[in-house]
């Protein structure tokens, strides 16, 4: 979404939008079900409940929706100069989740409102691999910002990782439907996939790295999460910032 000029070799631009209001529709299914049964049912596999700061994250992330969807509709009408601005103001708002996701971790934390089925720096590794992952896609389309084609597709890549946290509200907690729900999130990148390859006959390059960091993202979490090595990492991290 940082295309600041006309990408004329792309799929077209309207796929994208498109794709931005499939993943704000996700988000918006999640906050429902986050707010409507967070915090019911046996503590040990709630989701915790809905708090103010998710609250603001969801609403930093709804604002950062709109001028993704308006940036790449901007952009399938060649409006340039307006398409450059909505992606600075895209690009603005989506850098604020990455602070805002880290304060509602560190809360969440303290407070210790993780299922009792997980410790809670086993908890936290589902945020802090996620935003870390996040915040690496959109310095890539900031990176790639003089190549259209590859800069969006990182922000779009980067707007389907945080489904993730959306569709875990939908389910208890257990280790089984959480390792479900993320590959459920992963394969919301398989459309970029076909479109990619019915537009230009091959995957995009930049559509094969965020999918390969992504899948990176989740085995090294799902990897360590439970380890004594995560525990005493996180234990000493949440330490110097409380």
């Amino acid at each position: 979404m940082m295309a600041i000029v006309q990408d004329s070799s792309a799929p077209n631009p309207r796929f994208f939008s498109t794709m931005f209001l499939f993943s704000a529709a996700i988000m918006a299914v999640g906050i429902l079900a986050g707010a409507v049964m967070g915090g019911s049912g046996p503590r040990a596999t709630s989701n915790p409940p809905f708090t103010e700061m998710i609250w603001v994250v969801s609403a930093t992330y709804f604002v950062w929706m709109g001028f993704a969807w308006k940036a790449s509709q901007l952009e399938a009408e060649g409006r340039v100069e307006k398409c450059a601005a909505a992606c600075r103001a895209s690009l603005i708002s989506a850098v604020l989740i990455v602070p805002l996701v880290l304060a509602t971790t560190i809360s969440q934390y303290a407070q210790e409102v993780q299922p009792t089925i997980y410790s809670p720096e086993t908890w936290a590794a589902l945020p802090l691999f996620g935003v870390a992952l996040f915040g690496f896609l959109v310095f890539l389309a900031w990176y790639h910002s003089g190549n259209p084609a590859a800069s969006k597709r990182f922000m779009l890549i980067a707007t389907l990782s945080m489904t993730e946290p959306a569709l875990s509200r939908l389910f208890p907690p257990t280790i089984p439907a959480t390792y479900f729900m993320s590959a459920a999130a992963w394969l919301t990148i398989i459309p970029l996939m076909v479109w990619d390859n019915k537009s230009d006959g091959e995957v995009h390059w930049a559509t094969k790295a965020g999918a390969f960091m992504w899948a990176l993202a989740l085995y090294l979490r799902y990897t360590f999460w439970q380890t004594d090595a995560w525990q005493a990492f996180a234990r000493s991290l949440f330490d110097l910032v409380q």
